[in-house]
């Protein structure tokens, strides 16, 4: 095993890692006891601790196959408010500010969306209004509307996701470019490959100028999630189908390696390397 070729190794491991950028904000619901909080989630020191409003809670029967034993977000009640707020995780700013000011982004999630409904799926919202919905056609609205005059501005996919199924979705933008820049991205459960469209949008990312809280469900009385979520993310780069497809594969409960892991694989990987020349040499020379 030469020396070149675990370079080679050590610099594939480091590809690997950079390769999807950062993952800025993550939440996984994978609460192990079922308890009202949060487990493991990005970032981790300090670790989230959202507010849970309303009948907001988990579900360990309906999740995802991938993620089979562990839990969901279930935000499918309707009957229950709190303080106006309905079922919902609210993250404070302090833990979801990372997502604040970024330009280019991907959000990824698991969601399987109640087909009784005949209203509009409120999934996340930040700022004056919401980013994300699962509008009555089962089709996918992304929305800007800033605190800034003129700047609102709604893009709707036509995309669409089924009801009661899982499907993981994905909105990726690039504001390093101003046309095509915004890219809805589906597939749900069983299938081979993921659905995609591209749009423009022309606003830019101002959702975050205000620092408010981040809902996950809906934010009032009256807009209702009626869905369950899992591993819901925020990347820090436009993620490709490749990375998505390797999300799509990813177990709830493992974690994302750090590049210091990678570098201190690679030493290990190195080492031994070395150490096995070094008994070679040995036997051919005794």
């Amino acid at each position: 095993m030469s020396k070149q070729w675990m370079v080679t190794i050590l610099a594939s491991l480091m590809a690997l890692n950079t390769a999807s950028g950062v993952l800025v904000f993550e939440m996984n619901f994978n609460d192990a006891t079922g308890a009202q909080s949060a487990a493991t989630t990005v970032p981790s020191s300090p670790a989230i601790t959202p507010t849970l409003s309303a009948t907001a809670g988990f579900s360990n029967t309906v999740v995802p196959s991938i993620n089979g034993g562990g839990f969901a977000a279930d935000l499918t009640d309707t009957s229950v408010t709190s303080g106006g707020t309905a079922p919902s995780f609210i993250v404070s700013d302090a833990d979801a500010g990372a997502i604040d000011g970024l330009s280019v982004l991907t959000i990824s999630m698991w969601i399987n969306i109640d087909g009784s409904t005949t209203s509009n799926h409120r999934i996340l919202r930040k700022s004056f209004d919401d980013i994300l919905q699962i509008r009555t056609n089962n089709t996918i609205r992304f929305e800007i509307d800033g605190p800034g005059s003129g700047d609102s501005e709604t893009i709707d996919s036509t995309l669409t996701v089924a009801d009661n199924t899982w499907t993981f979705i994905a909105v990726s933008y690039d504001g390093t470019s101003s046309t095509n820049n915004l890219t809805f991205w589906t597939r749900a459960e069983g299938a081979g490959a993921f659905t995609s469209e591209t749009q423009t949008l022309s606003s830019g990312l101002d959702w975050g100028s205000n620092n408010d809280d981040l809902f996950i469900g809906g934010p009032l009385a009256g807009t209702y999630a009626e869905a369950y979520l899992d591993n819901l993310r925020f990347h820090d780069t436009v993620l490709s189908e490749t990375e998505l497809n390797s999300l799509f594969t990813t177990v709830d409960v493992v974690p994302e390696p750090s590049t210091y892991s990678y570098i201190f694989l690679g030493f290990l990987i190195l080492a031994a390397a070395r150490q096995y020349g070094l008994r070679k040499n040995s036997t051919k020379t005794s």
